[in-house]
């Protein structure tokens, strides 16, 4: 900030900011969810909620093989985009970049035409 006092139309990178506030929120999300198992352990008396945990306790290893292996290749393709996009798109200048966008476009919303445009 003492750069911005000296010269009001000097450029501040705050990219290392955003990035720790997106970690932050990274973070806060998977302690909720943690919290939210936790609860719903304490809260067991329930037969429902008894049985959705009885569910997760007997497939808590294949779904962490799952977890390795789709996180394994979702980062792979995430490489992929942005080596292919990286020096022509916006949206995969980095790693952290494309995996975001690959993320977006898993749930609808695709770049398709700008990367139609870029490599056809």
């Amino acid at each position: 900030m003492s750069v911005f006092k000296v010269d009001k139309k000097a450029f501040i990178n705050f990219y290392h900011i955003a990035l720790s506030n997106d970690m932050l929120v990274l973070l806060q999300g998977i302690l909720c969810f943690m919290a939210t198992l936790r609860l719903l352990n304490v809260l067991g008396y329930s037969k429902s909620i008894e049985t959705v945990v009885r569910v997760f306790k007997k497939a808590a290893s294949q779904l962490i093989w799952f977890a390795l292996f789709f996180t394994t290749c979702f980062t792979i393709y995430c490489i992929l985009g942005w080596l292919l996009f990286g020096a022509n798109l916006e949206h995969y200048k980095d790693i952290y970049s494309s995996l975001q966008t690959m993320f977006l476009s898993m749930i609808g919303k695709n770049r398709f035409t700008e990367m139609d445009n870029t490599s056809p």
